[in-house]
C-alpha cells in the first residue's frame, strides 16, 4: 500500500459516534509515530481543518496536523501559533505529510499494525 493510501486510511481509523438525529462525529485517529520516534497527529473530518471538510471523503488533499513532537520547518507556514509544537497546523498538503514521514524513516510498523492491521508499504 502506498504511503498516501496509508494516510487516507489512517485518518478514517477513528470511530464514528452518533451525536443526535442524523449527526455524528469521528473520534480522532491515533498519532502517527515514525521509526525515529517523531510523532504527530494527522486528522481529517467535517470537524477538522482539511480539504474536503467532510467525513469519509474518498480522498483528502489537505489535513489538520497537530502537536508534533519536535518543531519541523516544513510545518512552520501552517502553524496557528508559530514557534511551538503545542498548536495545530491547518490545511497541510498531503505532500508535506508524506515528506515528514519519509524524513523520519517511515511509519513505525508496530503503530501501523495496531491502527490499520497492515504494515505493507510502511
Amino acid at each position: 500500500m502506498a504511503l498516501e493510501n496509508y494516510i487516507q486510511a489512517w485518518v478514517k481509523s477513528g470511530n464514528s459516534v452518533p451525536r443526535g438525529v442524523g449527526l455524528s462525529y469521528r473520534t480522532p485517529a491515533d498519532s502517527i509515530i515514525c521509526k525515529d520516534g517523531f510523532e504527530f497527529s494527522v486528522q481529517a473530518s467535517a470537524n477538522h481543518y482539511c480539504t474536503p471538510r467532510t467525513d469519509d471523503a474518498h480522498a483528502y488533499t489537505h489535513f489538520e496536523v497537530g502537536y508534533p513532537s519536535i518543531l519541523e520547518e516544513s510545518l512552520a507556514p501552517y502553524a496557528e501559533t508559530p514557534g511551538t509544537t503545542e498548536t495545530v497546523f491547518p490545511w497541510v498538503p498531503l505532500t508535506v505529510i508524506v515528506y515528514l514521514i519519509n524524513k523520519h524513516g517511515g511509519i513505525n510498523p508496530y503503530t501501523a499494525e495496531r491502527v490499520l492491521g497492515n504494515t505493507v508499504g510502511v
